[in-house]
């Protein structure tokens, strides 16, 4: 269902950290549920 596949999908989060004057991107690691759900969207994780 659309609610299961948005509650898998929800921890996903992407930033920018900013140190000492350099930004890194930084992206949370993903569940292997979430990548299948990617894989199948044919999306990858981090977005590029």
């Amino acid at each position: 269902s659309v609610a299961k596949i948005i509650e898998t999908l929800e921890p996903i989060h992407e930033m920018n950290v900013n140190i000492a004057g350099q930004t890194l991107p930084a992206h949370d690691q993903i569940t292997p549920a979430a990548q299948t759900i990617l894989d199948t969207l044919g999306l990858t994780w981090p977005p590029h």
